[in-house]
């Protein structure tokens, strides 16, 4: 399956890239805005997004350009930007990722619940760009909303991974200004994360990241994790009308139409 949108000036414009290119955009802003209101800084959370991606980038592509090239990368270091369509390791990408936050995060003393809590939003947001833009199916089905390829239907992974950290993003957002404890957002998104993983493994021919069993037991462990530092923290009680929580259903209907009718527009033929 060839992973193309459309094409522009004759060019094919691949979906994945222009996806999470996109997401990167909107979740930078979304990370400074919240950096801003949080006290961190919002040049410094420019740095930090700008520097996580190029570190995500140079760690996802090595082990695949090593394991092409091996020693020979060294002299055609420009093939990490070039031949993209080998794609990224994301194993690798994450690891280098969280080992270059935790020195960030120390390096200028920042309080690594707030700082988490101030990206978890963005973090989901770039997620669901980067599922919509995603080429990889689930096993074969016969359901009504699955994906025709000739004589093949398989579930739409995709879908499936968009719509489960939008609807992740929606209580996180809602709940972002009205915290009990420092990295309340970052510890409830990491078992939502895992649940949702463990759910869609059972439709999915792939490996994943980690084991369906791992994301079990982590969904566990920080459900637990989480739970008692919920309830033994301070009280904080904030009540939205009426009309304010009936607008944030309506709007979370709306987004789950849009991505919904954005991932089927993939397969309309012109």
């Amino acid at each position: 399956m060839e992973n193309v949108w459309f094409y522009f000036a004759g060019r094919p414009i691949y979906i994945y890239g222009f996806m999470v290119g996109f997401g990167l955009l909107l979740a930078s802003i979304l990370a400074i805005r919240e950096a801003k209101r949080r006290g961190i800084g919002g040049t410094r959370m420019y740095d930090y997004v700008l520097s996580a991606a190029a570190t995500y980038f140079f760690f996802g592509r090595l082990p695949v350009i090593w394991s092409q090239y091996g020693l020979g990368w060294f002299i055609r270091p420009w093939v990490l930007l070039t031949e993209l369509q080998s794609g990224i390791e994301p194993l690798f990408g994450l690891v280098g990722t969280i080992v270059f936050s935790l020195v960030f995060i120390g390096y200028y003393g920042l309080i690594l619940g707030v700082f988490l809590d101030a990206i978890t939003p963005s973090i989901l947001l770039l997620q669901v760009f980067a599922a919509l833009g995603s080429n990889l199916y689930g096993t074969e089905t016969q359901v009504p909303w699955a994906v025709n390829f000739g004589e093949l239907q398989v579930h739409p992974l995709p879908l499936y991974f968009a719509l489960g950290y939008y609807t992740i993003f929606f209580f996180v957002w809602r709940l972002r200004k009205h915290t009990r404890f420092d990295g309340q957002l970052f510890l409830g998104y990491l078992p939502l994360w895992a649940w949702l993983h463990l759910l869609i493994s059972f439709v999915s021919p792939q490996s994943h990241m980690l084991k369906p069993w791992i994301y079990g037991l982590v969904g566990v462990l920080f459900s637990l994790l989480w739970s008692n530092l919920f309830y033994n923290s301070r009280v904080y009680r904030h009540r939205r009308g009426l009309v304010g929580r009936i607008s944030e259903v309506v709007i979370y209907i709306l987004v789950i139409f849009i991505i919904t009718i954005f991932f089927y527009s993939r397969f309309i033929s012109v």
